[in-house]
């Protein structure tokens, strides 16, 4: 086989040992690594995916803080990206492709970390606001509770005043009966 740069890259140049050798192919050291490095990748694809997903549906209100998901979602999706490489060149020596795949995750983990911690104060003001909207809704629960304990009160108010309504009428009532003026006019107070 001639050695040409798509050979090298994809594993198949015959120049590089797969990493299996270094193993010595034994089963249960090979298949830790794999399962291992499986495993890991699953979890490193999974968390930053249903992260991405929320960072998507909520960039119209969470602004910078979704760059930011966005952003460690691309990292932690390459971190697992490096273990699914790390299985590969254990039967395939694709030495290079893998160290492009690294020095990638390299380049987005630094650019990651300098964000993330130019960002820590605003990522403290939105855990701020978060902690200010739940005093908000404190309030306005408080609010509600009053505005019932008030509906309650002008209710019991409103059927006191009819009931004096309905007494003035019966005064009346019993006055006229026996032949004496009203007392009370319908438009006077109590």
């Amino acid at each position: 086989m001639s050695n040409s740069w798509l050979e090298t890259v994809l594993g198949v140049d015959e120049r590089f040992m797969p990493h299996g050798h270094c193993y010595l192919w034994q089963p249960d050291i090979l298949w830790t690594h794999v399962l291992s490095d499986s495993l890991i990748a699953i979890a490193y694809i999974a968390i930053p995916v249903s992260i991405a997903i929320i960072a998507w549906r909520h960039a119209h209100s969470a602004g910078a803080s979704a760059s930011i998901a966005l952003l460690f979602a691309a990292f932690i999706i390459l971190c697992g990206l490096t273990h699914i490489f790390n299985i590969y060149v254990i039967w395939y020596p694709a030495y290079e492709v893998q160290s492009y795949i690294k020095a990638i995750t390299a380049i987005t983990s630094i650019v990651t970390a300098v964000i993330v911690v130019s960002k820590t104060r605003y990522l403290f003001q939105l855990l701020s606001i978060e902690a200010s909207n739940h005093e908000i809704n404190r309030v306005i629960d408080e609010h509600k509770k009053k505005e019932t304990q008030l509906e309650k009160i002008y209710g019991a108010s409103e059927a006191r005043e009819m009931r004096i309504i309905e007494l003035k009428e019966e005064i009346n009532s019993l006055l006229t009966e026996q032949g004496k003026p009203k007392k009370y006019d319908k438009g006077t107070s109590v």
